[in-house]
């Protein structure tokens, strides 16, 4: 466990990367699709999202979130209610893994 935490906290790519956003999001209809982006300094296409939050209940949603170009992460926020929702004002926060880590330790395994 040691030697993993000294590899994220030294190598340079096995650095995660974070960010977050806080937006209002508008309503989304029944059957619908509302997306907010969150910028991520370093993210590339392929890169590995790890972990993200949103800062509200999502009981009546799904949610989902990838790298979808340089430095930006994408939500994408699906209402499968019968019933239109409105999230308000949302903090969403990410964490991603360089792919570039993830091919380091595969090729030392």
């Amino acid at each position: 466990i040691m030697a993993g935490k000294y590899w994220f906290a030294n190598h340079p790519s096995g650095r995660v990367l974070a960010g977050s956003a806080t937006e209002t999001e508008a309503e989304i209809a029944a059957g619908a699709e509302g997306t907010a982006s969150v910028t991520v300094t370093g993210a590339k296409l392929g890169d590995i999202i790890i972990g993200y939050s949103l800062s509200v209940d999502v009981v009546d949603v799904m949610v989902d979130a990838h790298v979808t170009a340089d430095d930006t992460v994408t939500f994408t926020i699906s209402n499968v209610t019968s019933g239109a929702v409105t999230l308000g004002s949302v903090t969403y926060r990410v964490l991603v893994l360089p792919s570039a880590a993830v091919d380091d330790i595969v090729s030392k395994m």
